[in-house]
């Protein structure tokens, strides 16, 4: 009996990391409750079960989540498709899951700098307004897992204004 694909995987050797992250196409896991993508199933499956078979995959899997954040566009559509990935990214982290995936160690590190900068980008486009009550909602979830970050990144974007 051969095991199902990962499809993290198949993503990252045909450069569809984007794709896997926005759950376009293949990578699209349709929710029973709406008609959107489930980011979660992504995450706590594929991803998971990658992360799992080898230390190295841990810092494959954090060089593709940089990777996805960099290439970022300034829109709603992305915002919530990054605070998706980024709750089911905590939530994992927060049940053990993600032994060896470090995104988030500190306020200054490349990924909350990242953040940080996305979210001075939406603000800039003046879509971080707009944006907020989604933001405070991910926010407040991520903090409950343990992780100001996203509260901390929206601190900074906010005293520069």
């Amino acid at each position: 009996m051969t095991s199902n694909p990962n499809t993290f995987e198949y993503a990252l050797n045909h450069n569809e990391i984007d794709d896997f992250f926005r759950g376009k196409g293949r990578y699209f896991v349709r929710s029973p409750d709406y008609f959107g993508h489930v980011h979660g199933a992504n995450i706590s499956g594929q991803v998971c079960r990658f992360v799992g078979e080898s230390d190295e995959n841990g810092e494959i899997f954090e060089q593709a989540f940089l990777t996805y954040m960099t290439g970022l566009d300034v829109t709603g559509e992305e915002l919530s498709h990054l605070l998706a990935n980024l709750s089911s990214y905590f939530a994992e982290k927060n049940r053990g899951r993600m032994a060896g995936v470090n995104l988030f160690s500190s306020h200054d590190s490349p990924t909350a700098l990242l953040l940080q900068r996305y979210l001075a980008a939406l603000d800039h486009a003046g879509l971080y307004d707009a944006a907020k009550p989604e933001l405070e909602i991910h926010a407040s979830y991520i903090e409950k897992l343990g992780s100001d970050v996203v509260f901390a990144c929206m601190r900074e974007v906010e005293k520069a204004c």
